[in-house]
């Protein structure tokens, strides 16, 4: 509980950061009123997620516990975002699953290893050899099964797969580094280290 409540606050310092610089210092209802964006849903955004990743990195507050923490408390929104675009994410899972079999792959044994996660083996499997009929449905149904683990189990899998797959979270950050220093200077800042 402590860890979802300092979550939120970073979620909620970084939202806030970005639409200050965005946005002129705009009073508080005028930015719900354009963004209808609390912290959180601000932060499931490709781009400003990875940015937040990026300031983090640029610190040395980046680490395996730091993206379980945010994924896990982030995860019951995920699960809301998956469900109301399920159409965008078979879309995009069709598109990208070839590219990335392997890193499913890998998710599939870190599942197979993690009690409670075996229901979600089925989906995993039919993404992996393409014979599932909506790929955001298994998606959504291994996500489903990690939201119904323990607090720990949850975090202790989310670092497993960051353990497995934190090169392609580098490459991503490291683009990301290199649009914010060219075309967002202003955004290369650090994050305060007493919310992190």
């Amino acid at each position: 509980e402590h860890m979802a409540e300092h979550l939120k606050h970073v979620a909620d310092h970084c939202s806030g950061h970005w639409k200050r610089k965005h946005w002129e210092e705009q009073y508080e209802c005028r930015r719900k009123r354009f963004h209808g964006l609390d912290g959180e849903e601000w932060l499931l955004n490709g781009q400003k997620l990875t940015w937040v990743l990026s300031r983090l990195r640029s610190q040395g507050a980046l680490c395996g516990k730091t993206v379980a923490g945010l994924a896990v408390h982030l995860l019951p929104k995920i699960i809301a975002k998956i469900t109301d675009e399920m159409p965008k994410v078979d879309s995009t899972l069709k598109e990208k699953l070839p590219e990335f079999k392997s890193n499913v792959q890998d998710i599939c044994s870190l599942a197979a290893s993690t009690p409670g996660l075996e229901p979600c083996l089925p989906a995993l499997h039919d993404l992996l050899d393409g014979s599932a009929a909506s790929p955001g449905q298994a998606a959504l149904a291994s996500l489903l099964a990690l939201e119904s683990l323990p607090f720990d189990a949850k975090i202790t899998f989310v670092e497993g797969v960051y353990g497995t797959q934190a090169h392609l979270l580098s490459e991503a950050l490291d683009k990301t580094d290199e649009f914010v220093q060219s075309k967002l200077p202003w955004a290369a800042c650090q994050i305060g280290r007493a919310h992190v």
